[in-house]
């Protein structure tokens, strides 16, 4: 797989280095990625102190369990506490009455992410439900920040790999954290929002940026270990999205 970073100089245009002295090299770079994953994460969580200010309005009184603030969730909720339970049940009896509702044959990830998540936590699912979208969210900044370095890399202003490198390494940056902090974006994957939503565009830039290495690649190998990967990810996608 040709490598997208790289701490030594190549004179291959498709393959930029990031030996700059305005950067310094890959470990900085991926340190400053993962700074700005921390802050997109940091304003997910932020509003659970009001939360706690106000469990009237976010809290169950019955048990003083938070309770997921979208509709759709309720649904992946009953399928996951079913899979917990070892039983899952062919009709789901809650929705689309007198005939109820028939369940797909395949159980969907956002109910195996959350059954696992209670699991391996010990917490109740709506606590998982409540603090997964966080964590998937801010995912999105490493297939954006990847996208962006391959579009600045590959440009026409990349005639000098020593001179574009940097800017496509500022580039990338500048993409992830404009997209974890995206009005829209963060108020759908802070916590409270689990949905498909919170997974849907980082899977959907993976997949643009793998059909991107994938136009560049020049010999069959990698080619065809993008191809792979991109039937892969499809197919994971698919199943994700759960439409």
């Amino acid at each position: 797989m040709p490598p997208l970073l790289s701490s030594k100089s190549r004179h291959n245009r498709h393959e930029p280095t990031l030996a700059y002295p305005v950067i310094g090299s890959a470990r900085v770079v991926l340190l400053l990625l993962l700074v700005i994953m921390a802050a997109g994460l940091y304003v997910r969580l932020d509003n659970f102190s009001y939360w706690l200010e106000n469990k009237n309005l976010y809290f169950s009184p019955a048990d003083d369990i938070p309770l997921p603030q979208n509709v759709d969730i309720f649904y992946y909720l009953d399928i996951a506490k079913d899979f917990l339970d070892g039983d899952i049940a062919k009709y789901d009896l809650q929705r689309q009455a007198p005939s109820s509702y028939k369940r797909p044959l395949s159980l969907p990830l956002l109910s195996l992410f959350l059954a696992l998540g209670s699991k391996l936590s010990g917490k109740p699912l709506e606590w998982v439900a409540v603090f997964l979208p966080p964590f998937l969210g801010v995912l999105l900044a490493v297939p954006v920040f990847f996208l962006a370095f391959s579009l600045f890399s590959t440009s026409r202003l990349a005639a000098s790999p020593e001179k574009i490198s940097p800017h496509a390494a500022i580039g990338g940056l500048a993409a992830a954290l404009f997209v974890l902090l995206s009005p829209l974006f963060t108020e759908r994957s802070s916590i409270g929002w689990c949905d498909t939503d919170v997974l849907n565009t980082a899977l959907l830039c993976s997949l643009t940026l793998i059909a991107l290495r994938c136009s560049l690649a020049r010999e069959r190998r990698p080619l065809a270990f993008y191809l792979v990967g991109y039937t892969l990810l499809s197919a994971f996608f698919f199943l994700w999205w759960d439409m």
